[in-house]
């Protein structure tokens, strides 16, 4: 839905590179309703690597520059959010190497759009 740091209530995001199970790369642009004015297209990289304790997931988001002042702010708050309280509910329905969707009911995260 359109708001302060998306106004045309749109992000446009491509998976630009995959290497299953240890790499996942995302283009993600914030879009306007004039197309005349964009922000720049930020990277997000997963890593995920083994450890001898477990697996370490590393997420690594370049091209914040030129962004609105509050994007900054706002993405380090939203990463922390779902890492700390969405993460470890997804990784529950995780059981092997298979995951079982639904882990967080619709109702119950973190976003709130009328159109998905």
């Amino acid at each position: 839905d359109p708001n302060f740091l998306c106004p045309a209530g749109r992000v446009e995001c491509e998976v630009i590179e995959c290497a299953p199970p240890h790499l996942m790369v995302w283009s993600w642009q914030n879009m306007y309703s004039d197309s005349t004015k964009q922000t720049p297209t930020m990277r997000v990289e997963w890593h995920v690597t083994e450890v001898p304790t477990g697996t370490r997931l590393e997420i690594v988001q370049t091209a914040l520059e030129g962004q609105p002042w509050l994007i900054p702010i706002a993405m380090g708050f939203g990463w922390r959010l779902y890492l700390k309280r969405f993460l470890p509910l997804a990784l529950r329905n995780v059981q092997g190497s298979t995951f079982t969707t639904g882990a967080i009911p619709l109702h119950k995260r973190a976003y709130r759009a009328s159109d998905l």
